[in-house]
């Protein structure tokens, strides 16, 4: 329930109406406030993505995700379906992400001050994808996942790029930053600057679990065994080092992307009856989301292909919806000619339908060499 004096209302005003309003425009005003001429400047931007709600398309443009009620839950339900559908759209957003980053890029180019730059971009947080699990909150079972955040430090004068194994923690990053701009800073940092050769490495890894506010230590070197075995899966779905496009397919059947089925020697697929979503002027075509309700319930076994113009847009998996209709909702990948042309779904043959399962989680025993004296520390002596 909502405090008395209001704060979880707040807070809920906070994250709807400014953290989530627009959050394409505010990164790009961002970006073009950076400017020339500043002897040393500071900017900083705390962005709500590629975070849910999962409503962008690696282009940029809008799909209103959040009405398909994909979006992550508290907690995964027990089958694979569902967090492979929002995974999918997580990619999608994670797409769009990396265009933004590029025009930060560009923009700091064209001031003249990429050179010497130090550039920092990190995550706050990571989130679960894994069947049964929640999907926020740092457990046992999960914390492989939770605690793997991106962190990119682009150094001045820097020219190439590097890999670390290093184990290093978001406390890392305030003295990296005064290190390599000389700064003194006038109190006791719990981190090491990651340049700093000499610190020690860290054992483990400290969390802030934010549902109790204490301090939870784990394994600094996850569970390698159980992360192996979720990037394999991820790998099979949605694939590695490919274009955008691709990720609007699932399985081997992404190869049908951009192709018609006769073209791509399909034989087996079957045209369904859906009743699809209509959009502005009671237009289909033009969606940046297919969306419909199957007819028949039969026909929900297995990969669905969506035709547009004849050229499949999309490979999806149906579901289930809360009012227990089965329906599938296609983020579909852009295309100049769309205007007018014929929407189909076909159902593929049984082989073309990815094999989704549940891999198995890290394991309590996992956490068991983790130093444990800082487990229940308060946030507050934290």
């Amino acid at each position: 329930a909502a405090p008395a004096d209001g704060g979880w209302s707040r807070w809920r005003y906070y994250w709807e109406e400014w953290l989530l309003r627009d959050r394409k425009a505010k990164f790009r005003r961002f970006v073009g406030a950076i400017a020339a001429g500043e002897e040393r400047p500071f900017y900083f931007l705390h962005t709500v993505l590629p975070h849910r709600p999962y409503i962008y398309l690696p282009s940029g443009t809008s799909y209103r995700g959040e009405r398909d009620g994909l979006d992550v839950p508290e907690r995964w339900p027990d089958e694979p379906l569902a967090p492979v559908l929002a995974y999918q759209r997580h990619l999608l957003q994670v797409g769009f992400v990396d265009r933004l980053l590029g025009e930060l890029v560009a923009q700091l180019r064209a001031a003249g001050v990429y050179d010497r730059a130090l550039l920092v971009v990190v995550a706050d947080h990571g989130v679960s994808f894994r069947p049964g699990e929640v999907t926020r909150n740092v457990t046992d079972t999960n914390f492989d996942e939770q605690e793997r955040v991106p962190l990119f430090v682009k150094l001045p004068g820097q020219r190439a790029g590097r890999v670390s194994d290093r184990n290093v923690e978001l406390v890392d990053v305030l003295p990296t930053i005064a290190q390599t701009l000389g700064i003194a800073v006038p109190w006791r940092m719990d981190g090491h600057s990651m340049l700093d050769k000499q610190a020690p490495e860290r054992p483990n890894k400290t969390v802030l679990a934010w549902s109790s506010g204490t301090m939870e230590t784990f394994p600094g070197r996850f569970a390698p065994a159980a992360m192996r075995r979720a990037i394999a899966y991820r790998l099979s779905l949605f694939g590695s080092g490919g274009s955008p496009a691709e990720l609007f397919g699932i399985g081997e059947a992404r190869s049908l992307l951009g192709r018609s089925l006769a073209d791509s020697g399909v034989t087996g697929a079957v045209p369904i009856a859906v009743e699809l979503d209509r959009g502005p002027r009671g237009k289909i075509d033009a969606l940046p989301c297919i969306r419909g309700k199957l007819l028949d319930a039969a026909d929900a076994r297995g990969a669905l292909a969506v035709e547009i113009g004849g050229i499949v847009r999309a490979v999806t998996l149906p579901f289930t919806a809360k009012n227990g209709a089965i329906r599938l909702a296609a983020p579909i990948a852009e295309s100049p000619s769309r205007a007018g042309a014929e929407v189909r779904v076909l159902r593929l043959p049984a082989e073309l339908s990815p094999a989704l399962s549940s891999p198995a989680p890290a394991s309590p025993g996992d956490r068991a060499g983790a130093d444990t004296d800082r487990h229940s520390r308060s946030r507050g002596r934290g």
